[in-house]
C-alpha cells in the first residue's frame, strides 16, 4: 500500500520505533546505515559512527546536522578508498536537485515528484524531500565490494536519471555523485543552528532489489587493422623528428596526439615497441613522462575507434 507519513504524525519513543500515533508507517527490511554527527569526520576515525537500521535513521529526530553513508563496517568509521576494511552495502542512495539549486521545491512539487516516481520503471522504496531537492533510496540484496556497489548502482542511477528528467518535475538525479563512500543529509537534523523535522517522506513499497541486475556497460573498442605493413627506417627518422619537435610548450598535447594517432592507425604492430624511444626523447625535451604516455593511450583508444 502506498502512503506518506509526516514527521507531525507520528512520535519516536525510543530505538524500537514505538509509535504513538494510529498511522503505523511499514517496517522496512532490516536494512543498515551508519550516521555521522555531521559531514566533517574523516575517514579511518574509529566508534565515529553508530550502525542503525535505515528505517531508524528515517524516524530519529537528529540533534546535530546528522549524515549517512551506505555502507557499514565493524569499527564504525568513515572509509575512503584505498583502506582494507570490510563492506557491507545494504541500499543505495541518489539525490535529485531541484531546478538545478536554482530555487527551493514546494510541497506541490514534491507530491508531483512523488506521482513520477510511483511511474518508473525501477520504483524506488522511499523518497523524501530535502532542502534544495530530494533523495531517494533503493533497498539491495547485500554486497561487500565498494567497487561492485558503485559500478552498478551507477547503471541504476543512469536508468532512473532518463525518465525523472522526461518527466519535466524540475527535479534532475545527479549520476556524476556515485562515489560510494560520499555522505548523506538524513532528513531530520539541525542545520545552520535550526530544527529541519518537517520534512516530508514518502514511502512505496519494501521489496528488495538485486542491484547486480543492472549490468555494468562495457565499452568495447574496434579492433586496430592489422597488415603486414610495418615501419621503415626512413618512416621512423620522420616520425621521431615529428615527436620531438612537437613536444614543445603550447598546444603540445593536441599536435602530438595526431602524430600518436597516425603511428596507430598505420604502423600498429611498431607501436608499443618505440613508447620507450618517445619517453627518452620527453626526457631530453623536459617534458613529463606522463603527460607523454596519457596522449600516447589517447591516440590509442581514438586509433581503435576511428
Amino acid at each position: 500500500m502506498l502512503g506518506n507519513f509526516y514527521p507531525a504524525d507520528y512520535c519516536i519513543v525510543d530505538l524500537e520505533f514505538a509509535i504513538t500515533n494510529q498511522y503505523k508507517f511499514p517496517s522496512l527490511p532490516d536494512a543498515q546505515c551508519m550516521v555521522f554527527s555531521d559531514k566533517f569526520i574523516m575517514g579511518g576515525a574509529h566508534d565515529e559512527g553508530v550502525i542503525m537500521p535505515v528505517e531508524a535513521m528515517l524516524r530519529t529526530s537528529f540533534e546535530s546536522d546528522a549524515h549517512f553513508v551506505q555502507y557499514v563496517t565493524p569499527k564504525n568509521m568513515r572509509v575512503n578508498k584505498g583502506m582494507k576494511e570490510p563492506l557491507l552495502f545494504s541500499f543505495c542512495a541518489y539525490d535529485l536537485d531541484y531546478s538545478g539549486h536554482g530555487e527551493r521545491p514546494t510541497n506541490d512539487k514534491f507530491e508531483y515528484l512523488q506521482f513520477h516516481f510511483g511511474l518508473i520503471d525501477n520504483v524506488p522504496n522511499i523518497i523524501y524531500a530535502t532542502r534544495g531537492g530530494a533523495r531517494a533510496i533503493y533497498l539491495i540484496k547485500p554486497i561487500a565490494s565498494g567497487d561492485v556497489f558503485e559500478a552498478h548502482a551507477k547503471v541504476l542511477g543512469k536508468k532512473i536519471a532518463e525518465p525523472i528528467h522526461n518527466g519535466k518535475s524540475g527535479y534532475e538525479l545527479d549520476t556524476a555523485a556515485s562515489d560510494w563512500t560520499r555522505m548523506f543529509r538524513c532528513p531530520r537534523v539541525i542545520r545552520d543552528d535550526e530544527a529541519q523535522y518537517d520534512y516530508p517522506v514518502r514511502y512505496y513499497h519494501n521489496k528488495i532489489l538485486d542491484l547486480l541486475r543492472f549490468k555494468i556497460e562495457i565499452k568495447k573498442y574496434r579492433p586496430i587493422s592489422r597488415s603486414a605493413e610495418r615501419i621503415t627506417n626512413l618512416e621512423l627518422l620522420r616520425l621521431l623528428r615529428d615527436a620531438a619537435d612537437k613536444m614543445r610548450q603550447g598546444s603540445r598535447n593536441t599536435v602530438l596526439y595526431a602524430c600518436f594517432f597516425r603511428l596507430w592507425r598505420r604502423w600498429p604492430d611498431d607501436a608499443e615497441g618505440l613508447l620507450p624511444t618517445f619517453l627518452e626523447i620527453a626526457r631530453n625535451k623536459q617534458m613529463a613522462e606522463r603527460e607523454v604516455m596519457n596522449c600516447f593511450r589517447s591516440a590509442e583508444r581514438g586509433a581503435k575507434n576511428a
